[in-house]
Parts: structure tokens; C-alpha cells; sequence
């Protein structure tokens, strides 16, 4: 889901969310976009959150797949199953 998708209260808590994990971990966006797959049990969503940010050509692995983002979109190089 895009983060325009959202409502503003959802916008503001993935937000809060990220400054949260950034600030304790001193991480940088792909770091960030794995640590909430994780810690949400989904990467897709945080994929498309780094697509929508402009970010292409990189691989970010969840807990049960990995997503390569580029510039067309994002597609799921392997299930980890």
C-alpha cells in the first residue's frame, strides 16, 4: 500500500515508527525498510514505501520473502519458506 493510501492517523504512526527504529539503530532506509518487515511480519508494504521514495535497484529481505525493488516497481526474487 502507498503511503498516499493511507489514512493520516496510519501516515503518522509508520512516520513515528520509522524516527523511532532510525533514531534507536542509527540505520539507513534499506536497514530500516528489513527492520520493520520484520518487526511487522511483512516486507511488500515497506518495499513499495521505499519505491515511493524514490529508491530502485535494491533487494530488501522480510521475514518470509525477498523483494528487489527497480525502477518498474518491485517483484519477490524468492520465497523463504
Amino acid at each position: 500500500m502507498s503511503i498516499e493510501k493511507r489514512s493520516l492517523k496510519g501516515q503518522i504512526r509508520l512516520i513515528l515508527k520509522m524516527m523511532q527504529i532510525l533514531a534507536e539503530k542509527e540505520l539507513n532506509f534499506k536497514q530500516l525498510a528489513e527492520e520493520l518487515a520484520v518487526q511487522e511480519r511483512t516486507v511488500s508494504k515497506y518495499a513499495e514505501l521505499l519505491y515511493d521514495l524514490g529508491f530502485a535497484d535494491i533487494e530488501i529481505q522480510g521475514p518470509n520473502k525477498i523483494v528487489k525493488l527497480t525502477e518498474k516497481g518491485r517483484c519477490i526474487v524468492k520465497c523463504l519458506d
